[in-house]
């Protein structure tokens, strides 16, 4: 294992893991880095950094940013020509903040206090229209309903969930519901019945006995 001596959160010199013997400056990693070479084994090594979202090379300050130009509406090909990263990268990061968002939602939101709550469906669709798609396409195209309960007078995201407007997707949003609110009652849907079904039944199998 390569060994680097930090100060200021740069390395100013490494030794060579293979070799033992210090290794030399050798410009800088396309994410601003600097690497060192071994003047021995020719091997080149990269001064230690954590990785962005536990997961991604490009620069903190770059996906940071590029995250708050999607939430402020801008495609991801304007996010592209703004930050100068790839449109995989970008969709890489927002499906890795996606996913930590949740788990901190799963975790921090537990029995709120609420006074009444909304659940309501946004439609959207994927490649598609529903009446477009064809038995032998992805069946993940077409529509797509983002499901949404918030708090009417805190306007807090209580769940959400995406997918077709079916008792599966539903039931996900509809069962991890009433454990994020400390009283299911304030419970309220507009439109969609089988929404009110499956929180009945996941409200019913909380609080009966085992």
């Amino acid at each position: 294992m390569e060994k680097a001596i930090r100060i200021d959160n740069h390395a100013t010199s490494m030794t060579c893991g293979v070799c033992g013997l210090p290794c030399q400056r050798f410009g800088k990693h396309r994410n601003g880095l600097r690497r060192f070479r071994c003047q021995a084994c020719r091997k080149t090594f990269t001064e230690s950094h954590d990785l962005t979202l536990g997961e991604m090379y490009a620069s903190k300050d770059k996906v940071m940013l590029a995250l708050q130009l999607i939430l402020k509406g801008n495609s991801i090909r304007s996010t592209m020509r703004i930050t100068g990263l790839d449109q995989n990268t970008i969709s890489k990061a927002l499906v890795l903040a996606g996913e930590k968002a949740e788990r901190v939602m799963a975790r921090r939101i537990v029995n709120v206090p609420v006074r009444d709550v909304e659940a309501d469906e946004v439609w959207s669709f994927i490649g598609k229209k529903e009446k477009r798609v064809r038995p032998e396409d992805d069946q993940n195209l077409g529509d797509c309903y983002t499901f949404v309960a918030i708090e009417r007078h805190s306007k807090l995201v209580l769940n959400i969930a995406m997918g077709k407007r079916d008792q599966a997707t539903t039931s996900s949003k509809a069962c991890a519901t009433p454990r994020r609110i400390a009283d299911s009652r304030s419970l309220r849907t507009a439109s969609l019945r089988i929404v009110l079904r499956s929180a009945t039944h996941c409200m019913t199998a909380a609080t009966s006995p085992n």
